[in-house]
């Protein structure tokens, strides 16, 4: 269990570091450079030195645009962005354009050295500029840390599983960390991952919502680790339809990151508990029920994602038929308020409920809007005594037809 405290704990900071980075980035992504240089630097600026740098990057960023506007960029070679994208997008500039940038940065060089804090001025500036906007590059080195995380507790869970089967004298044993490496790899490659967890016992598959939502995360922080997010044929076979463009630039934001972070949550606390299922007699239920509560705790934090793939987690752990189609409607709930009635209506429409008991019924009479039939059918049990009032209150099933007054 203490593999799952490690997972929350993981989880809880990452989520902390995305306010943070998203906070920042809302302060500084559409802030002038000259202030992000004021507040780079205690230097105060020579007068018309601000206004200089701007007039002069202005017309600089003006001449790329331009080039940008006349190139056929089906035809641009993105490899070379890739190498020396500086190098590439000068390239991109009316040659007669070098002897003024030339001569214009060495003027404004010149000049910054005539006077004491200039030079400090000039360098925050640039900085500043070649810097900006700062979520581009911050949000990936979160993703990466994400993924990294993922994988330290994958292998410390592994690395317990393997020393409670026995021949290991330590936890600490460095034979045990090599044996760790040895099967899961390196590079975060969840397919490997997958093999190794169901050999101990645990289909993570089946416990895991979405597998290729989470699979493409993996394959996303291996994009902007290695191609700085231009998509390339790889990524492309491993993304959920619809595929992006090669050479097409992805974007991160800061609800992308929360979400990888859930459906990262998910995985490591899936395969934990999918482990001590297969080592504890009798303990599925327990589990489940757990699982189920960390449900309710994320619908109360407004995490519907995450909530869904708990209530997932809980039917795929239970044993039990009628807790297995109670966390199903649980799930669809969830992801109904997430997403909207579509997102469900085709597996709630083709769910045999009718050979589950009549509460059943009425949940997929909720779920596909059909109020009419089923406030009928609500009656029908409350009358027979099937639904108390405290249901009517505290059931997620009705949430909608509370806050529409209908009960």
């Amino acid at each position: 269990m203490m593999q799952i405290s490690s997972a929350w704990d993981s989880a809880e900071g990452l989520r902390e570091l995305v306010e943070l980075a998203e906070q920042h980035a809302e302060r500084v992504d559409g802030m002038p450079a000259g202030d992000l240089a004021a507040q780079a630097t205690t230097a105060p600026a020579i007068p018309g030195m601000r206004e200089g740098l701007e007039a002069f990057l202005a017309k600089f960023e003006q001449e790329q645009t331009d080039a940008l506007d006349a190139l056929d960029l089906a035809e641009a070679d993105l490899a070379s962005f890739e190498r020396d994208p500086i190098a590439a997008a000068m390239r991109l500039l009316p040659s007669g354009s070098f002897p003024e940038v030339a001569q214009r940065l060495t003027g404004l060089a010149q000049q910054s050295v005539r006077a004491p804090g200039g030079t400090a001025y000039l360098h925050s500036f640039l900085k500043a500029v070649a810097r900006r906007p700062r979520r581009p590059r911050v949000f990936p080195a979160i993703l990466s840390a994400i993924c990294s995380e993922a994988e330290q507790i994958v292998a410390n869970v592994l690395r317990r599983h393997f020393f409670d089967g026995g021949g290991w004298p330590s936890l600490l044993d460095p034979g045990l960390d090599d044996e760790v490496h040895k099967r899961l790899g390196t590079g975060g490659s969840l397919e490997k991952w997958r093999q190794e967890i169901e050999s101990c016992g645990a289909p993570i598959k089946d416990l895991v919502m979405e597998w290729a939502q989470l699979d493409e995360v993996f394959a996303r922080r291996n994009l902007f680790v290695h191609r700085r997010g231009v998509v390339d044929a790889r990524y492309a076979k491993r993304a959920p339809a619809p595929a992006p463009e090669i050479g097409s630039l992805l974007d991160l934001d800061a609800q992308y990151l929360r979400d990888a972070i859930d459906r990262v949550e998910l995985l490591t606390i899936g395969m934990t508990m999918g482990l001590l299922r297969a080592k504890v007699d009798n303990f599925s239920e327990m589990l489940a029920g757990s699982a189920a509560e960390f449900g309710f705790a994320a619908v109360d934090a407004g995490a519907l994602l995450r909530a869904e793939g708990y209530y997932h987690l809980a039917g795929a752990l239970s044993e039990d038929q009628e807790e297995k189609e109670r966390q199903r409607v649980n799930a669809w709930l969830a992801r109904d308020v997430r997403l909207g009635p579509g997102a469900v209506h085709a597996e709630v429409d083709a769910w045999g409920a009718d050979k589950l008991p009549r509460v059943f019924q009425l949940a997929r009479l909720i779920l596909l809007r059909r109020d009419e039939e089923g406030l009928a059918l609500f009656a029908d049990l409350v009358a027979d005594g099937t639904l108390a009032p405290d249901d009517v209150q505290q059931w997620l099933l009705f949430a909608r037809w509370r806050d529409q007054q209908l009960v």
